[in-house]
């Protein structure tokens, strides 16, 4: 019976900490080209600077871009449809012992020609999590006018903990358009 126990806690070890060391080694092999996410955002700019280490991360894992032009095959074409399509994956993770709440305040998504800000919906958000918790979330980002600019889009995520301000920054992704 001790056997059991002892072999149940250690799987349970490892299966709690098999995605902290996978999460650090992700992090530390390839940043994503990402803003740090202990970034401060400064007033009311989007310019992000560094400060002092958090016990919170937010990161941006993928990023989905898609504008159907053209009517679904099949289906009847509506004047006022939502055209531009963008899916926000984000990594949320809480090494704290104690439970946090990660406010989304926005996401803005800029097209890589000139950097200009693309027209999407978004409701801030606010999510709790537990201590040493992580978690993933999808933002689904619609428009009627799909995007302007080259071809290539990026997401800037802004969120807070507490009553500081952060920011993280995806790759330029290619739209896929339909």
């Amino acid at each position: 019976m001790l056997n059991k126990l002892l072999l149940a806690n250690i799987g349970l070890i490892f299966f709690i900490s098999t995605p902290l060391v996978y999460g650090q080694i992700k992090m530390n092999w390839n940043n994503y080209s990402q803003i740090p996410t202990n970034a401060r955002i400064k007033g009311d700019q989007d310019i992000l600077s560094p400060i002092g280490s958090d016990k919170v991360f937010v990161t941006i894992s993928q990023l989905i871009a898609k504008e159907e032009v053209n009517p679904p095959e099949g289906g009847i074409s509506t004047p006022n449809r939502d055209i531009g399509f963008i899916s926000v994956f984000l990594n949320l993770e809480n090494h704290l012992e104690n439970s946090q709440i990660i406010g989304i305040e926005n996401i803005k998504i800029f097209n890589e020609s000139d950097e200009g800000l693309q027209s999407f919906r978004f409701e801030p958000t606010s999510v709790n999590l537990n201590p040493l918790e992580h978690s993933q979330l999808v933002f689904h980002l619609t428009n009627k006018t799909g995007f302007s600019g080259q071809d290539w889009v990026k997401a800037v995520v802004i969120y807070q903990v507490g009553e500081q301000s952060y920011g993280t920054k995806s790759e330029f992704v290619e739209v896929k358009k339909y």
